[in-house]
């Protein structure tokens, strides 16, 4: 009885442990045959520091083209008369320029860029910015 007792205990025990993911093969190696880790999770709406190290771009519009096109795009579902402008460009918080200028800006001093929505650009910017925002941090301020 006591043995039974045990292995029912055992066996509900088992039944709580979340399962362990197997190997089976088919997940990414690494040149050594070791499994390679996964890529981690990216914001729609914003382009990290370490996504940026990891991009090979010269300049800061190859790495938007390359990472978030949608970024250089107007905004889906936006009015006519608002839909055919592009997002404005801010660089630590201030008016950078046309989106073309971001071909002149180094990826190397970028720490973050991030694409504002019209409504949260509006409340922040003003209503200049009602095609949205390319927001962009540098390690100095320019």
């Amino acid at each position: 009885m006591r043995r039974a007792a045990l292995a029912l205990a055992l066996g509900l025990g088992a039944a709580c442990v979340r399962p362990v993911p197997v190997d089976d093969g088919a997940a990414a190696r690494d040149a050594g045959g070791a499994p390679s880790p996964r890529p981690l999770r990216r914001e729609e709406n914003v382009i990290a520091s370490d996504e940026i190290r990891e991009t090979p771009a010269t300049n800061v519009y190859q790495l938007i083209e390359k990472t978030r096109p949608q970024f250089l795009r107007p905004i889906p579902g936006l009015p006519a008369r608002i839909n055919r402008r592009v997002p404005l460009v801010y660089v630590n918080e201030r008016r950078y320029g046309p989106l073309e200028a971001l071909r002149t800006m180094q990826t190397a001093e970028v720490v973050a860029i991030r694409r504002l929505t019209p409504s949260a650009a509006g409340l922040r910017y003003g209503p200049d910015a009602e095609a949205g925002i390319i927001e962009i941090t540098t390690r100095a301020p320019r």
